[in-house]
This record gives C-alpha cells, structure tokens and sequence, in this order.
C-alpha cells in the first residue's frame, strides 16, 4: 500500500518567491521611509518670483469680471464698462505684458 501524500504542500520556487517578495517589501518600505526622514531635515526653500506688472487701461466705472487662467500660463480677464460694453485681455505673467486685447461695443 502507498501511503502518499495528497497535499505536499508549496513548491520550493513558490517559497523562494514568496521570501524574495517579503525582502523586497522590506526594501521598498525602508527606502520610502528615508526619502520622507530627508525631506523633512531639508526642506525644500521656495525661490522668489520675478514681480511682472502689466499695465491694462480701464475707464472710470469698468469693472473686471471674469478672470480665467489657461493652460499654457496665460490669463484673460474680462473688463465691463457701464456703457455695456467689453473688454477682454490675454495677460501673459511670464513676459509681464498684455498679449492681445479684444474691444466688444455693443452696436445700435
């Protein structure tokens, strides 16, 4: 009579697996926990920005109403004037002037 096991448990590359799954865990674990420690000793220090100003010429009771940044770094702001009409203005902060402006009046 054969008296075999029916379950002979893991395979020994399963197991081999399974510990170089574990030490490599270990390492990713200690190799976050080190990146956070040094962050946290050296801070990162903010560089300041360059202040670029941008003149845009509004009448005496304009008012901005919309501004909307894009994508690319560019900004349009939208300028009401009590007449009814509009003004909208693509500023560019990294050059500091106003790249293109368009005038809406509203026709009689």
């Amino acid at each position: 009579m054969n008296l075999e096991n029916p379950n002979p448990g893991p395979s020994r590359a399963l197991t081999g697996l399974v510990i170089v799954m574990g030490v490599l865990i270990i390492i990713g674990f200690a190799a976050l926990v080190s990146v956070i420690i040094s962050r946290h000793l050296r801070p990162e220090v903010a560089t300041p920005l360059e202040v670029r100003r941008a003149l845009l010429h509004v009448t005496g009771q304009s008012r901005i109403t919309k501004i909307v940044p894009r994508a690319n770094g560019d900004v349009i702001i939208e300028i009401s004037g009590q007449n009814g009409d509009q003004r909208v203005a693509v500023w560019e902060p990294s050059s500091g002037r106003i790249a293109a402006e368009l005038e809406l009046v509203p026709t009689p």
